[in-house]
């Protein structure tokens, strides 16, 4: 179950920021790319070689723990190799991230940190508090999606033949973005929502942010022994919470999806940076029925504006 459990994904196009000039009509950013797809087999890793340093963003979302969640925001930075290229694993970056914030642990079942090398990870420590899974077998714990996406190694989704890669032979780029978060996957009612802003409608003519449309995908396993991956693709979220916040982390504006994924905010952005969200929701089990996503924007003075996925 571990080696399923414990996924991630590349998507082809690599966190970037993109700009509306200020005298465009009201335009709509695709913020991630707009293919529907959940999932991506995972490239060999050469495709993912770099001479320079590497720049990655972290976010951990855990269940509820003593009536909290978990809800992190990291930037990862592994330095330029000293020589020739190198490739860069997500367990290479939860290492980084525990060598850089000693409040944050990755560790195995018995309790022991994890190393550059390892393939797995089953529990998060943050400043004491223990984020594990109800017990081996139980059909929980952590997910691990790249750019939004899980990774596949092998096989195809919705069969037996899925197999997730090991965090140790899952590569990332320089502005990829890895999201951490524990799910309950015994069954499709079971599994989360796992939200993406797929994309946005604004003018620069007034600075107004008309609309997000938010979408969502689960996966969870079944069949005999739970052999087969199911992995929804990405379509439209409703009943879902968006807020804008602002820099002071105040949220100004807020709107509920309808039933094509769209939020209808239609508020005015001042010059100045923000924060637009997909508000987490918890079932009763401590588990997400949404999880947490957000992307940022930037307003320049005259009304140009720039979107960053992390």
């Amino acid at each position: 179950m571990l080696r399923k459990i414990t996924v991630l994904l590349m998507a082809l196009v690599m966190t970037v920021a993109m700009s509306v000039p200020a005298f465009a009509a009201s335009t709509t950013y695709d913020v991630w790319p707009s293919d529907s797809a959940a999932f991506q087999l995972q490239n060999s890793a050469s495709a993912y070689a770099s001479t320079g340093a590497v720049t990655v963003y972290l976010d951990l979302h855990s269940k509820k723990v003593n009536g909290s969640a978990l809800d992190k925001h990291y930037t990862v930075v592994l330095g330029t190799p000293s020589t020739g290229s190198r490739t860069v694993t997500v367990t290479q970056v939860l290492a980084k991230a525990m060598a850089d914030h000693s409040e944050l642990k990755f560790q195995n079942s018995s309790g022991a940190n994890i190393n550059a090398n390892a393939t797995s990870f089953y529990q998060v420590v943050y400043n004491g508090t223990v984020y594990s899974p109800s017990g081996i077998g139980e059909k929980d714990g952590w997910m691990v999606r790249i750019n939004k996406k899980l990774v596949l190694l092998s096989g195809s989704p919705n069969t037996s033949s899925a197999y997730g890669a090991a965090i140790n032979n899952t590569y990332v780029k320089n502005g990829s973005t890895i999201d951490v978060y524990m799910d309950k996957v015994s069954s499709e009612n079971d599994a989360s929502n796992f939200p993406r802003i797929q994309n946005a409608v604004y003018d620069p003519s007034t600075k107004k942010l008309t609309s997000v449309t938010v979408e969502a995908s689960k996966d969870w396993f079944g069949g005999t022994n739970y052999s087969i991956w199911y992995i929804n693709p990405f379509t439209p979220l409703s009943n879902a919470t968006v807020k804008i916040y602002d820099s002071t982390g105040d949220d100004v504006a807020s709107a509920q999806t309808i039933a094509d994924g769209t939020a209808t905010l239609n508020h005015t952005l001042s010059a100045g940076n923000y924060r637009i969200q997909v508000e987490p929701t918890f079932k009763t089990n401590g588990y997400y029925a949404n999880i947490h996503s957000q992307i940022h924007c930037t307003v320049d003075a005259n009304g140009g504006i720039t979107w960053k996925r992390y």
